[in-house]
Parts: structure tokens; sequence; C-alpha cells
């Protein structure tokens, strides 16, 4: 679970997150906690030492089902995408449907939560994250699949807390269209 920057204002949003990874009903798994000066660094840190089979990411502001990992263990291919609930700034859930292409989708828009359960290996393998204001996550997907992952499911639940001013609503021209670019073709 990477955090950067500010702690006093990731700190209270990572407590939570750290509580959700505890009362999971799944016992066998590595939490790797750590904090550095920017958001790719610190997930690329976390990843690169982690020992397991497959890596999830969970962001600070956001939370895993009680069962997500055991449901993630039950899931089909090499990026399992879960279940998605948005909670905004009043705790009012909604859950969204996910969308997996069969005809690769994923190189028109982002569906994959930086959640998603990954392989290790192809993480690694892969370089890990590279450096994007904003929809890293994605260029990794994209990465992943132009080298032969495969995009699968899972019955997890990842729980978004779409807060005011966080990443996801930043507006970055072109940054779209540069991942699209640089991985999509």
């Amino acid at each position: 679970m990477p955090t950067y920057g500010d702690r006093d204002y990731w700190g209270p949003l990572a407590e939570r997150a750290m509580a959700s990874v505890e009362a999971q009903t799944f016992r066998d798994f590595e939490l790797i906690r750590c904090h550095g000066e920017d958001i790719r660094s610190t997930r690329n840190y976390g990843g690169f030492k982690a020992s397991g089979e497959w890596l999830v990411f969970l962001d600070a502001d956001d939370e895993l089902d009680s069962n997500y990992l055991e449901n993630s263990n039950h899931g089909f291919g090499d990026i399992r995408q879960p279940l998605i609930v948005f909670s905004d700034e009043n705790g009012v859930m909604q859950s969204i449907p996910f969308y997996i292409s069969p005809g690769g989708g994923i190189q028109h828009a982002n569906y994959i939560v930086i959640g998603a359960p990954v392989r290790r290996d192809l993480f690694v393998d892969s370089g890990g994250f590279d450096d994007y204001p904003v929809f890293e996550d994605w260029a990794l997907w994209l990465k992943l699949v132009k080298h032969g992952a495969t995009l699968g499911m899972t019955a997890g639940v990842y729980i978004i807390h779409d807060l005011p001013g966080n990443r996801n609503g930043t507006n970055v021209p072109g940054i779209a269209d540069r991942v699209r670019g640089d991985w999509g073709s």
C-alpha cells in the first residue's frame, strides 16, 4: 500500500485502507506499506520488494471488501478486474458495472482499477510502473497486455473513495493520447 507526499493527509486514509486489509478472510498475504516522494517509485518499490505470486496495489484512499483476496484467488487471467464500488465523500455507495472487451477495449479506455490483482512475475519483467502524471495504472495494463498478459475477472470488490481533489480528476491535456501512443498500438 503506497502513499506519497503529505503524511498528514494520507495517514488517516491509510489507516482505513489498512483496516480493510487486516479484515481479509484470506490470511496468506504479505502487506508492504511504503511512503515515498511520488506514487510511481513508491508503487514500484513495493512491487519489486514483494515475494508473492500476485500483487494488489491498494491506494491508501480506497478499501478492499473483506473477501477481496479470497475471491481474487478464484478469478482468471493475468490481470484480474474486480467488481468496483464507488463511495462518495458522504459515504454513499454506488456499484459500477465493469466491462472487459474481448476485442481489446483496454486500448480505448482504462476500465481496470489500480487494485486489480496482477501476476508479480509479469510486473517485474515489465519494469513496473512508468512515469506518467496520471493513468500510470492504465499504461501498466497496456504494457502487460502488449507483452501477452491476459485480462480476466474476479468477484473481489474494490471500494474506490471518490474524494475531492484526487488525482483521478486531474486534467492533464494529452496524457491519454500519450499513454495510448506508448503502449496501446
